[in-house]
């Protein structure tokens, strides 16, 4: 989080926090997921933390299981939702003892004394505070709801009922509070409508709407246009930075070269950047992050979000000072990198994609792409991913998709290499290369046209089949995308 420092223009301060977060169960909320060894090695080089991922992990919850448990919780049909639980016993097990305790504590115990239960999840917390309020002594008993799923129970004088009643469904509401856990933080800053600053934030875009809103919708536009409702304004200072340094009043920059976060911190703290303009904004670390001042740290979600804060206040002044008509005499205020930079707002990257960007606000941009390549093998040899990507490699990056073991799609990123391409492979023994054309092509059309129980498709059903294929082809074309 980026803030203004008082009474200093062109300051700011940054407060970085880092979050650990891990689903809780509770009832029927009981999360699922996978993940890919290869993330686990990559989260292994970065010094992940896997112990306090599990052991101090703050839960979370989107809105559509935050419904389901406080429907539970309404209608006190918790343990029916545990049925399927595998540590049901393990909790039932942890009541009855905690339980057992109170009663041999409550035997000797003074007015003001207190012991400590700990019920290891947060559902065991939920039912022992149930169960504890069954107990005949329970308006001598206070309880406190603590962190690390803890019950503090005090021994009092007895007190009415509906004090006691109210106090436990305030205790109740805490443990609720503690399972929704980082929605709230989602949730305050959807309130506030702050801008939303990220680099290459696309997949972080769908990680929070499905993680902390609700599930991930079928349709991509419902997706868009439910994230521009929640956050208005959003920023990609990987878009930002591909976009400004193509400006004319940048023509001269050579330090933006390239859109990695980490190169981008590197050329916007560089002494060249230093003199391109004056009154750069000056950034200062809050104390519980001075170490990043220091030390790199790569992919550490707080390090990252620094950077991406850090690039956007940089990169906005520098364009801003250059749309100055005249001499830059003093800092520039925050609303103004936030005017320069609305032609970007909403745009986020999308890297290997048939369009340049995605558009929160509006539609889409046409794609640019160049036209994929269908790919054949000569001489009986399957094809091989891996073979087809290093041919083409020297074109830039490239996407392969074999499609069966003598056929595959590549696709390249820019037109000025097509014909290149083209003129490179045109003698090759191996392959051969052409234009892709989505109606000859097509799987279904390649699999008409071969042989079928050892013997040729007839001519006229041939014939269906094309037209068939023909149709649908004109209607997908004058059908709006």
């Amino acid at each position: 989080m980026f803030e203004p420092v008082p009474d200093h223009p062109g300051r700011y301060k940054a407060h970085v926090f880092n979050c650990y977060l891990f689903p809780c169960s509770f009832g029927a909320a009981d999360c699922r997921f996978l993940c890919q060894a290869s993330s686990l090695e990559f989260l292994c080089q970065h010094d992940f933390d896997f112990n306090k991922f599990v052991y101090q992990g703050v839960p979370f919850l989107n809105e559509e299981q935050e419904s389901m448990v406080r429907s539970q919780h309404n209608q006190k049909t918790l343990h029916a939702g545990m049925q399927s639980l595998q540590l049901r016993d393990i909790d039932d097990q942890i009541i009855s003892c905690s339980c057992n305790k109170v009663d041999e504590w409550l035997k000797t115990a003074n007015i003001g004394d207190n012991m400590t239960l700990n019920a290891h999840t947060a559902v065991g917390q939920y039912l022992l505070l149930l169960e504890l309020q069954k107990q005949s002594t329970m308006n001598q008993l206070r309880y406190e709801v603590q962190d690390l799923y803890q019950i503090v129970i005090t021994r009092q004088t007895n007190c009415s009922e509906e004090a006691m009643k109210k106090h436990l469904a305030e205790q109740e509401e805490r443990i609720l509070l503690s399972v929704i856990g980082f929605s709230r933080i989602f949730k305050l800053l959807v309130k506030h409508k702050k801008p939303l600053i990220g680099h290459n934030m696309f997949t972080d875009l769908m990680l929070i709407y499905d993680k902390l809103y609700k599930p991930l919708p079928d349709c991509y536009d419902d997706f868009k246009a439910d994230i521009h409702r929640l956050f208005p304004y959003v920023y990609d200072t990987k878009h930002i930075a591909f976009k400004i340094r193509k400006q004319p009043q940048l023509k001269e920059c050579e330090f933006l070269d390239s859109t990695n976060l980490e190169d981008l911190q590197t050329a916007l703290e560089s002494r060249e950047a230093k003199y391109y303009v004056l009154y750069n904004p000056l950034i200062t670390l809050s104390k519980s992050a001075q170490r990043y001042e220091y030390e790199n740290h790569p992919h550490e979600a707080g390090y990252d979000s620094y950077l991406a804060g850090f690039a956007f206040l940089r990169i906005a002044h520098l364009y801003a000072a250059k749309l100055e008509s005249s001499q830059l005499m003093h800092p520039l205020p925050f609303a103004r990198y936030l005017q320069v930079l609305k032609p970007y707002a909403n745009q986020v990257n999308i890297g290997r994609a048939s369009i340049p960007y995605v558009d929160l606000a509006n539609q889409d941009p046409p794609s640019g792409r160049p036209q994929w390549f269908f790919v054949t093998s000569l001489g009986g040899k399957p094809i091989e991913g891996h073979e087809i990507a290093n041919q083409f490699i020297r074109f830039g990056s490239v996407d392969v998709r074999v499609l069966d073991r003598h056929h595959a799609l590549v696709a390249v990123a820019y037109h000025r290499r097509v014909k290149d391409l083209l003129k490179l492979v045109k003698k090759s023994k191996r392959i051969s290369v052409r234009l892709y054309n989505p109606f000859l092509d097509s799987t279904l059309m390649r699999n008409v046209i071969c042989y079928k129980n050892h013997s040729l498709v007839s001519t006229s059903s041939l014939l269906a089949e094309i037209r068939q294929l023909h149709s649908l082809q004109q209607k997908r074309t004058t059908q709006p995308q």
